[in-house]
């Protein structure tokens, strides 16, 4: 189908400090799971429209991982008009509007 087209990007890591003791090695913050992508409509020559997501796991919030910092996954509604010259664009963030903290800290 050349009017519909999708990506993805997942990412995972197994993130940890070396030659600390036991049960304190997990690295603050650093997720073991991220995804990016979506699905993009072609809906004419100059016109696309698309849903996006991001998403991020649960992960340590110290390094003896006692404390979790929440992932989220968020979706967000793109609309793209473009000519020879520009291109504009909208989007909606946070379409569904997931409660969610991009920073979380001990």
């Amino acid at each position: 189908m050349k009017w519909l087209y999708f990506d993805l990007d997942v990412n995972y890591a197994h993130a940890q400090y070396v030659n600390e003791p036991a049960g304190s090695y997990f690295i603050p913050l650093a997720p073991s799971f991220t995804s990016i992508g979506g699905a993009t409509v072609i809906v004419s020559k100059n016109l696309r429209a698309g849903l996006r997501y991001r998403h991020m796991s649960n992960r340590p919030a110290n390094s003896g991982n006692t404390l979790t910092a929440i992932g989220y996954t968020l979706f967000d509604a793109v609309v793209n008009y473009s000519r020879k010259h520009y291109e504009l664009g909208i989007q909606v963030q946070n379409l569904f509007n997931t409660q969610w903290n991009e920073a979380q800290f001990e």
